[in-house]
């Protein structure tokens, strides 16, 4: 058998529970001692501990009553409005309406006017008595001398031949020399907007679609056609500008060109190179009278200004009632 030897070194001395309880007893006497001197000597009992930051701020926050704030965000949302209070809400009020554009006329400008008006007057057989060198007075003279002319030819047809025949003649080796190219379309595209400015107003050039599909840069933009502001007449536009215009480009100088009009706007769109529908088959010429037409209003009826499947153009007003 193997020997077990104690370990060497001090012993600890263990205490016994009645050791441990007097040990105690002697801790408690110490306390009570050092309140009754605390007591004598400050005549009361030491402050209790301050409780913690953490605790002042919850105690706080619970006995402040909520802000108005926090009494708005508490506050259950709103119903939904009903069907009486959704008719009180009126839409707001449509922006005022833009002023009429003003037309700076140069001298240029006027003499264009009144070389047109006099070639009207010619057609028509009558000429207005406005003013001639000034110029918003002697445009509307010119309106009034196309409306004449209206008025002599019942029909569409002869209200556009009387504007054709009024066109310069060109020469038949005209189109061999100057065939049809994108050069000659680009060019025409270009000098519109800088020649006759007088007679439709400020417009710009872009790019579109022509015949074949191809995309060039011979489209006319008119932000707003004076003619046809000044007239308000759809028949004047298709009968007196539109289908004539179109016939001579396309038919006498081989330049096809197509026209579309907005009559809601008084825009419009000159394509240089783009061979235009008949005038029986353009779906945008289906329009009765506009608004402020005066043929329209002469009338008293308030119908169409003109139909172009019964090929009747617009009645125009008589010469001696041309004046606005």
């Amino acid at each position: 058998m193997v020997a077990v030897r104690p370990p060497s070194g001090p012993r600890l001395a263990c205490k016994t529970p009645g050791q441990l309880s007097s040990r105690r007893q002697e801790q408690a006497s110490a306390v009570v001692s050092a309140r009754r001197a605390t007591t004598l000597l400050f005549g009361a009992t030491p402050p209790a501990p301050a409780p913690s930051r953490r605790l002042t701020s919850t105690l706080l926050a619970a006995a402040t009553p909520p802000g108005p704030a926090q009494q708005q965000q508490q506050q259950p949302p709103p119903p939904p409005p009903g069907p009486a209070q959704q008719q009180q809400q009126q839409p707001p009020p449509p922006p005022p309406a833009a002023p009429p554009p003003v037309y700076p006329d140069t001298l240029t400008d006027r003499a264009f006017i009144a070389l047109c008006r006099l070639s009207y007057g010619k057609l028509a057989g009558w000429q207005s008595p406005r003013a001639w060198w000034d110029g918003p007075e002697s445009y509307k003279g010119m309106v009034e001398v196309s409306r004449a002319l209206m008025r002599g030819r019942p029909t569409a047809a002869a209200q556009r031949g009387a504007v054709i025949a009024g066109f310069p003649s060109v020469p038949p080796w005209f189109r061999r020399a100057f065939p049809y190219s994108q050069w000659g379309a680009e060019l025409n595209a270009r000098i519109t907007p800088a020649f006759f400015a007088w007679l439709v107003g400020p417009a710009s050039v872009a790019s579109g679609p022509v015949d074949g599909g191809a995309v060039q840069a011979s489209t006319v933009k008119i932000e707003r056609c004076r003619y046809l502001a000044e007239s308000g007449c759809v028949a004047m536009c298709a009968n007196l500008c539109k289908g004539p215009v179109q016939a001579f480009f396309t038919d006498e100088l081989g330049m096809p060109l197509t026209m579309v009009p907005d009559f809601e706007t008084y825009g419009c769109e000159m394509v240089f190179g783009k061979t235009p529908p008949p005038l029986a088959e353009d779906p945008g010429l289906g329009v009765g009278c506009l608004g402020d037409c005066p043929t329209g209003r002469s009338d008293g009826g308030g119908g169409a200004c003109w139909q172009l499947g019964g090929g009747v153009g617009g009645g125009g007003l008589p010469p001696s009632s041309t004046s606005e």
